[in-house]
């Protein structure tokens, strides 16, 4: 998400940050679909090729960004702009 060009400039994330977590990523990968996982990796392959696993990984993307939003602290984040909100204009519109 740091690479993306709205969040890179506010983003303090070195080369180093993400090497290393691409590394971790390949290495976790790795062991799901060749040790842990292996015939269901396969089959997974067999029927439905490539998107199986895009599709698989989409859904583990979901539960992860699903996991960040219900840390308090990432809420707080997020909703943090509310304060700086025109009230009044809000309330003309919607009342």
């Amino acid at each position: 998400m740091s690479a993306h060009s709205t969040i890179k400039p506010y983003a303090n994330v070195s080369s180093k940050d993400i090497d290393d977590s691409n590394r971790y990523v390949a290495s976790l990968i790795t062991r799901l679909m060749t040790r842990d996982c292996p015939k269901q990796a396969k089959a997974a392959f067999q029927n439905g090729g490539t998107s199986a696993f895009e599709y698989a990984f989409g859904i583990v993307g979901q539960v992860a960004m699903q996991e960040l939003m219900t840390e308090p602290a990432v809420s707080q984040a997020l909703g943090a702009f509310d304060k700086y909100l025109d009230k009044d204009t809000f309330n003309k519109v919607f009342n």
